[in-house]
């Protein structure tokens, strides 16, 4: 085979790992949603992403912002060589009542039943912050049955006791999910009226978070309730592949 032959390849061969890995958009469609960049397979118009991969632009925001095809969580990020994406969820929360400092959110779901993502069991842990509180994740099934189940109890009696950077109890608890989670319920309890511990810990809270973004700190059981929402990562793949490798072989590969 002349020599040409090999440098043509080669050539070819380069422009589609840089392509595939800078992201593309098909030919007449948008390219980004306010401040996020939407690479294919994702898309916000028909026609222009794969099953599944549908993102919903809503323009009422300033910038606008990008959601998932569920309508109603927001996407910060879209990872295309690692196959992941950032979505930001609720946080459970139960507050002192008589500080009225927010309203109370004792439950909250998560479903991407039908879609082609999973929660990131290796990026994301089972959280939960505060002096008297006790939570429960889990998967309840449509066939009414409970397939997985994780808890974390956080006490504490005083701030002096809890600790920068420790999830193991005290203040803070965290617990891993398991691989393949597509939804999940979240339940939180109070162990006690918080009256003793209300001044340095207004409120007890669980929720899902990256840990790249979470590190404890005394200063969270204080503060942290101000925040509605976390980043929590999502793994994806395109069509029946779990990874991108796997995915290199089907005619439709999408992947970085």
């Amino acid at each position: 085979m002349p020599i040409y032959y090999f440098l043509v390849l080669f050539i070819l061969s380069y422009l589609l790992t840089t392509t595939s890995a800078a992201g593309t958009t098909l030919p007449g469609c948008p390219d980004s949603c306010g401040n996020l960049t939407i690479p294919y397979p994702f898309g916000i118009q028909s026609g222009c992403h794969l099953p599944g991969f549908l993102i919903t632009c809503n323009t009422t925001y300033s910038p606008p912002r990008a959601f998932l095809d569920t309508g109603n969580v927001p996407v910060t990020s879209i990872n295309l060589s690692a196959g992941t994406a950032v979505v930001e969820l609720l946080v459970a929360r139960d507050c002192y009542a008589p500080l009225h400092l927010s309203t109370s959110i004792l439950q909250t779901e998560f479903d991407l039943t039908g879609l082609p993502y999973t929660i990131s069991n290796t990026r994301n842990k089972f959280t939960v912050v505060g002096c008297s509180a006790i939570a429960l994740n889990y998967r309840y099934e449509q066939t009414n049955t409970v397939s997985y189940t994780s808890g974390c109890i956080a006490f504490c009696s005083d701030r002096s006791s809890v600790i920068n950077g420790s999830c193991s109890g005290i203040g803070c608890c965290q617990s891993a999910i398991p691989k393949g989670l597509q939804r999940f319920n979240t339940v939180l309890q109070s162990t006690s009226n918080m009256n003793l511990t209300w001044t340095f810990n207004p409120c007890n809270l669980a929720f899902l978070i990256d840990t790249e973004e979470f590190v404890f700190d005394v200063a969270d059981l204080a503060n942290f309730y101000n925040r509605t929402t976390v980043p929590v990562v999502l793994d994806w793949a395109v069509g029946n592949h779990p990874t991108c490798e796997s995915a290199a072989t089907s005619p439709d590969y999408a992947c970085g």
